[in-house]
C-alpha cells in the first residue's frame, strides 16, 4: 500500500527534485518536476490554508526548497519570505542566483 502524500509534502519534493535536476543540469528532469510542482501550488492554492502552509518551508535545509516557497509567498507580502531569498541572495551558485533574480523582479514589480 502506497501512503498518500499531502499538497505541501508534494510540493516539497518537487522542489528538492528540481533544484537537484538543475545541479545536475538534467533539463527533463527540472521540468518534470516544475510541472508537479505547479501541480502540487494549484493544489494549495484550494486549501483553506494556502499558501500559508508554504511558511513551513521556509526553515528546510534543502535551499531550492526554501528558494521555492519564499518565491510563492513574495506576493503575501510574508516578511520571512523575502529574509529567505535575501539569505539565500547572498550564498553561491544557482540557487543564490534564483533568489537574487527573483528578488530583482518582484521589487521592480512594486516599483
Amino acid at each position: 500500500m502506497t501512503e498518500e502524500c499531502t499538497p505541501i509534502e508534494r510540493y516539497r519534493r518537487a522542489a528538492r527534485r528540481h533544484g537537484e535536476a538543475t545541479e545536475a543540469g538534467n533539463d527533463r528532469e527540472a521540468n518534470d518536476a516544475h510541472d508537479q510542482l505547479v501541480a502540487a501550488l494549484e493544489e494549495l492554492n484550494t486549501n483553506p490554508r494556502g499558501l500559508g502552509a508554504l511558511d513551513a518551508l521556509l526553515d528546510d535545509q534543502d535551499t531550492s526548497v526554501r528558494c521555492w516557497a519564499a518565491a510563492h509567498l513574495l506576493p503575501t507580502g510574508s516578511e520571512r519570505a523575502i529574509d529567505a531569498l535575501e539569505s539565500l541572495a547572498n550564498g553561491t551558485g544557482i540557487i543564490a542566483f534564483d533568489a537574487k533574480q527573483v528578488l530583482k523582479q518582484w521589487r521592480r514589480k512594486r516599483n
